[in-house]
């Protein structure tokens, strides 16, 4: 009606509208502070990877690199699964159980900690990506994995160690030292020193990513 202000519409119509309800997070991990640095093939295998194997654990010594591989598949990832990319830091914690309690926590699952809760949740998500990082020092890892994969088979499970899970359905993918162009490409990130000075470094530490960022 003319003259009608915003207050007396919304109480003739009914109330005010409800809000559209946010939009569901599908993801955890932080925002990366600059691009990844080679490892454009390894980034590609594990993207093809995701589409058919249930498990897949990157492998490879301290500090070549498997962490920050996976935070980029993460960042990739999960704008394109229903259920998004997730990823879990279980480097402190030495039982399955704990590594329930923090995936829960994650999601955001509110109750009791449990795997078969988790199993149920990672399952009403869809197709997703969970990252298990630096998973060396878990117990019985293999078996939780093996019971989440079953309980949920559009999931699937990723993890950073140093060597296999031993989960039964268990891809590995091996990193080793960087290319020399893509470890000079690195260090140029962080120096301005002639190209023959920074191979030598390259060299030096074995174009291991960790020691080529110090």
């Amino acid at each position: 009606a003319q003259g009608e202000t915003l207050q007396e519409l919304i109480a003739r119509l009914g109330g005010a509208p409800t809000p559209a309800p946010a939009p569901a997070r599908l993801t955890n991990a932080p925002s990366l502070a600059q691009g990844l640095v080679g490892r454009r093939a390894e980034l590609e295998m594990l993207r093809a990877a995701v589409e058919h194997d249930p498990v897949l654990t990157v492998t490879g010594p301290a500090g070549i690199g498997k962490s920050r591989l996976l935070r980029e598949l993460v960042h990739m990832l999960y704008v394109e699964l229903e259920g998004g990319a997730w990823l879990v830091d279980v480097g402190h914690e030495t039982t399955a159980a704990e590594v329930v309690r923090l995936v829960l926590a994650a999601l955001e699952v509110p109750g009791p900690s449990d795997v078969v809760r988790l199993g149920h949740a990672l399952a009403a998500r869809g197709p997703l990506v969970l990252v298990l990082d630096d998973a060396d020092r878990v117990d019985g890892l293999g078996a939780l994995v093996d019971e989440l994969s079953t309980g949920a088979p559009e999931a699937r499970i990723l993890l950073s160690r140093r060597s296999p899970c031993g989960a039964r359905k268990e891809s590995t993918l091996r990193l080793g030292p960087l290319p020399l162009d893509d470890a000079i490409a690195l260090l140029r990130t962080r120096s301005d020193r002639p190209h023959a000075e920074l191979a030598l470094l390259a060299e030096k530490v074995d174009r291991v990513p960790l020691a080529l960022e110090v």
